[in-house]
């Protein structure tokens, strides 16, 4: 969305100072509503579009990590309008190697769908 382009300018000039061994997890969540494949989907697109932002300023596409959670991460209740807005998001995790959202997911027990630029998907129950 055109109102988050100023937040990915700010990101996306930070990250330039970053170490290149830091990788960039952009995780996209969804509300409730739906089954949870398209979820899934939906979240990953969302992760997508926002690590591709991040790739026209200039962020190296290879650091950037797309991570879908779906419906398995709300914030909130998703018991109205308003919580199942702030639960279609998408989130910023940084760490030193992937394998740090590996250990991230554990701790949640938590389902994810993970992407990366031309790696294949790889799916995690």
């Amino acid at each position: 969305r055109p109102e988050a382009y100023p937040l990915l300018d700010v990101i996306a000039e930070n990250l330039k100072l970053e170490p290149p061994d830091v990788a960039l997890f952009v995780a996209g969540h969804t509300d409730s509503d739906g089954n949870d494949e398209p979820n899934m989907t939906l979240g990953l697109a969302r992760a997508h579009a926002v690590a591709s932002a991040l790739v026209v300023r200039g962020i190296y596409q290879a650091s950037i990590y797309r991570v879908s959670f779906g419906e398995f991460m709300p914030i909130v209740p998703n018991n109205g309008p308003k919580n199942k807005a702030r639960n279609r998001r998408v989130e910023f995790l940084f760490g030193a190697k992937p394998e740090a959202l590996d250990k991230a997911s554990e701790r949640k027990a938590v389902r994810r769908c993970f992407s990366s630029g031309g790696v294949p998907q790889k799916r995690s129950h």
